[in-house]
């Protein structure tokens, strides 16, 4: 349902595994118009912009 919703909205998530359990859930959404995904190496997360801009 989650994903439909962020979906509807031009938005993603992303899921990481904590080691010992558990998961991070990152969810975005674009502040206007389309989200552009940001560019990472796999491995580090992309910077969150608190600029609405």
């Amino acid at each position: 349902m989650s994903k439909g919703i962020v979906k509807d909205h031009q938005g993603w998530i992303e899921v990481d595994d904590a080691p010992k359990g558990g998961a991070v859930l990152r969810v975005f959404l674009p502040v206007g118009g389309v989200a552009e995904r940001p560019q990472t190496d796999g491995d580090t997360p992309a910077p969150v912009s608190e600029n609405a801009g």
